[in-house]
């Protein structure tokens, strides 16, 4: 082999050593999003501190309706898409009770 030759292959030889121990090292100092939630700690704990409040929890819900007088009619109410079992009906109006506009009914 002639000089120029050995002396081509040497210098791609020491590139190409260069280039992998190059890779190597930024390889290694690549880390993953879990692998660095992995490395982080916890926050210290600490009490959670809130006011309280005491008040009366309620929901209303409007719904449509068929009355008649002096027929029984069963009452219920329609599932919603928010709650799909069937409605409960807590308490009714006493019977004879006088009911105007805006009464609670159920």
């Amino acid at each position: 082999m002639s000089a120029m030759r050995r002396q081509l292959l040497f210098i791609v030889l020491v590139l190409m050593v260069l280039v992998a121990a190059g890779s190597w090292f930024i390889g290694s100092k690549i880390q993953s999003p879990a692998e660095v939630a992995a490395r982080t700690a916890p926050p210290t704990p600490s009490a959670i501190l809130v006011a309280i409040e005491k008040r009366t929890l309620s929901s209303n819900i409007v719904t449509r309706g068929t009355s008649r007088f002096g027929l029984a009619q069963p009452v219920s109410i329609v599932p919603s898409a928010l709650k799909p079992g069937a409605g409960v009906i807590a308490t009714l109006p006493s019977r004879g009770a006088n009911l105007s506009e805006g009464d609670v009914v159920l």
